[in-house]
C-alpha cells in the first residue's frame, strides 16, 4: 500500500515549488538587469529601436520569460 500524504503536506510541498519558481525567475531579472544596467521595459524598449544584435535578442527572450514567469 502506497504512503498516504496529507493536504497539508501535498501544500507545502506546493508552496515550496512555488518559492523555488519565484526566486529562481527573480534571480535570472536579477542577473539581466545588472549585465544591461537597467530594467526589462528599458532594455526592451531600446532594444527594438537600435540594430539588430543577436546576443541581445537571445537575452530579450530568456529576460522576457522570466519577467512573464515572475508575474504568473
Amino acid at each position: 500500500m502506497p504512503p498516504i500524504v496529507s493536504k497539508r503536506k501535498l501544500l507545502n510541498i506546493y508552496k515550496a515549488e512555488l518559492f523555488y519558481e519565484l526566486h529562481r525567475a527573480s534571480e535570472c531579472i536579477r542577473i539581466f538587469e545588472i549585465k544591461y544596467g537597467k530594467i526589462f521595459e528599458e532594455f526592451e524598449r531600446e532594444l527594438k529601436s537600435s540594430p539588430e544584435n543577436f546576443e541581445a535578442w537571445d537575452d530579450y527572450m530568456e529576460w522576457k520569460a522570466c519577467v512573464k514567469a515572475f508575474k504568473r
